[in-house]
């Protein structure tokens, strides 16, 4: 610790200074005075816990201010604290950039399927404890084979890009945008039926194919939309809206097509 920070004279322990006969106690009949660095130090029948813990309560503890100058040790702890927390806090921001490149698509932004199975479950659980309608829309840019054959990948991934932010831009606040795989994506429309999400889709149709992309010009998608139903599973209204849009693609494309 320093020898500034200890008075002069004799130590004193605290197995002595409380004839304390805990005998598993990893401070008992130490020659050393600082108990406090024990993790897990049982003084006076109370397990102390870890260190910043044990430093809270080891500053108004009798042996230790005989040991230490209280003050320094004060300031240094609320050092140590202050660092601790911005440390905690640079964890924190890490742990959170991670989990989101864990969940998210790395060209759109959009969340990978990975995290689309875990808004399900906590939508479809919503859904069946509250009966609030449950929607999800999933579109398909209509020829994208030819964009990425005619102009290249970067331009088709431009596209991917440039659609994936016009859908953040239309979108409410509490629906979720997954990149499905590809060219296709989903919609989750958490306490919307399947007239307003129908609404939803045919704003974003209409505001894609009004917009003109650079060397490619007009894009169009295709859209289908469906309703959850009671014995409804994840991969029954999944594979219901993949059965519609492939009806919207036999249809025409550049369309909203309704499952119900």
């Amino acid at each position: 610790m320093g020898d500034k920070r200890f008075n002069k004279g004799k130590k004193v322990k605290c197995w002595e200074f409380f004839k304390c006969m805990k005998t598993d106690c990893p401070a008992y009949k130490s020659e050393d005075p600082k108990c406090w660095l024990f993790s897990g130090t049982h003084c006076r029948e109370e397990v102390q816990g870890k260190f910043l813990e044990k430093m809270e309560i080891c500053i108004d503890c009798e042996v230790f201010r005989k040991n230490i100058d209280v003050q320094n040790v004060k300031e240094t702890f609320s050092l140590v604290n202050k660092q601790l927390k911005e440390f905690r806090n640079i964890v924190n921001d890490r742990d959170k950039e991670l989990e989101r490149l864990a969940t998210t698509d790395k060209l759109t932004g959009a969340y990978n399927r990975t995290k689309f199975d875990e808004i399900m479950d906590i939508e479809i659980e919503r859904f069946r404890r509250y009966n609030e309608p449950l929607s999800l829309i999933m579109f398909d840019i209509d020829n994208f084979k030819e964009i990425n054959d005619t102009y290249g990948h970067s331009v088709g991934d431009y596209v991917l890009k440039k659609i994936a932010d016009i859908t953040r831009e239309t979108i409410r606040m509490n629906d979720y945008f997954v990149r499905w795989g590809g060219e296709e994506f989903i919609i989750i429309s958490p306490e919307t039926n399947l007239e307003k999400v129908h609404a939803l889709a045919e704003r974003l149709r209409r505001t894609i194919e009004s917009y003109r992309f650079n060397k490619v010009g007009k894009v169009t998608v295709s859209f289908c939309v469906t309703e959850i139903k009671k014995e409804d599973t994840e991969d029954t209204f999944v594979k219901r809206a993949d059965k519609v849009m492939y009806e919207a693609k036999i249809g025409g494309k550049n369309r909203v097509e309704a499952g119900v």
